[in-house]
């Protein structure tokens, strides 16, 4: 069985281009927790605004010769989500996540590294946006 944490939402994105990146990863996670995008404000069962998405790396390890050797990639992503309409009962949801992943770095290995870090990026983003679909399931189950 598939886990739906939001399963017959209406999902209202604001601050997030859906086409690229990040939000494309979002939108999938939201059809694939079982909610759909919405359009409209005045339909939607949820309104979430991304507030700020930031993907990089940074280096963490380095040799004996100060060769690079590990960096560390990660997203971070800042939302608030809001049940629709607006409850004086559930205060909006306000939530920071960060997905990480090391990257061992070869130099003799140089060829493949644009490609491992467009993957790695690829999956901190959906990895991310899984995660704000299960924060909007709790969002969804409070009292």
């Amino acid at each position: 069985m598939t886990l739906t944490p939001i399963q017959g939402e209406r999902v209202w994105l604001n601050g997030l281009d859906i086409q690229t990146g990040f939000g494309k990863a979002l939108a999938q996670a939201i059809k694939t927790g079982g909610g759909q995008l919405s359009s409209d404000q005045n339909v939607a069962s949820l309104s979430l605004n991304i507030l700020s998405v930031n993907t990089d790396k940074t280096v963490s390890a380095y040799s004996t010769s100060r060769q690079v050797r590990e960096f560390n990639h990660f997203t971070e992503v800042s939302f608030s989500a809001t049940l629709l309409p607006a409850s004086e009962t559930i205060p909006p949801l306000e939530a920071n996540l960060r997905t990480e992943r090391i990257q061992v770095y070869d130099n003799a290995f140089v060829l493949g590294l644009a490609e491992e870090e467009r993957t790695i990026r690829q999956d901190l983003q959906a990895e991310a946006a899984r995660l704000v679909v299960l924060r909007l399931q709790a969002l969804k189950n409070k009292p």
